[in-house]
């Protein structure tokens, strides 16, 4: 009913109604209902691509929202598919430009998911060195966390307590809880 009443307003773009739809996806993420969501985030892209938009700012957050939740509904796989798709395109438009730390971190995460630790590691590294100059002291823990996981899967258990120890200087130095 509310893609209805969006459709009966005048003079809706493709784009706005992409991040409608990309919405109407998390929702149904939330809701338990991945099948319909992944429907919507299609839909989304669809509409991004019509509008020629397909690498904007909130096609590339649909993008990532489609990830998460296809991560959250327990299908990584289909995350790091999703979150490689979104870095082939920004390559293709803009190289040369890094790739932003959150999708980095998040495509670590769909990687360790599946069990690939070692460029899991790779990535949340990356994550940290992009950090730590500009970044929030919860995204540079969240980072040094997951490389803590990592490298513990892979056996290094030294390594792992470095960064948690790393990250709660972190986190005590900034005053969070």
């Amino acid at each position: 009913l509310a893609l209805q009443r969006l459709r009966e307003l005048p003079h809706v773009s493709p784009s706005q109604e992409g991040i409608f739809l990309g919405s109407m996806g998390f929702a149904e993420h939330l809701n338990g209902r991945h099948v319909e969501s992944e429907h919507y985030f299609a839909r989304a892209l669809e509409q991004f691509a019509r509008a020629g938009r397909e690498i904007g700012a909130e096609a590339i957050s649909v993008r990532s929202n489609w990830a998460a939740a296809s991560d959250g509904a327990g299908d990584p796989k289909r995350a790091l598919e999703v979150y490689e798709e979104t870095f082939a395109l920004l390559e293709k438009s803009d190289a040369g430009r890094a790739p932003l730390p959150y999708l980095i971190a998040n495509r670590a995460h769909a990687l360790e998911g599946i069990g690939r630790f070692e460029e899991a590691a790779r990535d949340y590294s990356q994550c940290v060195a992009g950090s730590k100059p500009e970044g929030t002291p919860i995204f540079l823990t969240y980072c040094l966390i997951g490389l803590s996981m990592v490298t513990h899967y892979i056996g290094d258990l030294e390594a792992a307590q470095a960064y948690v120890d790393e990250a709660d200087a972190v986190l005590q130095a900034s005053g969070e809880p």
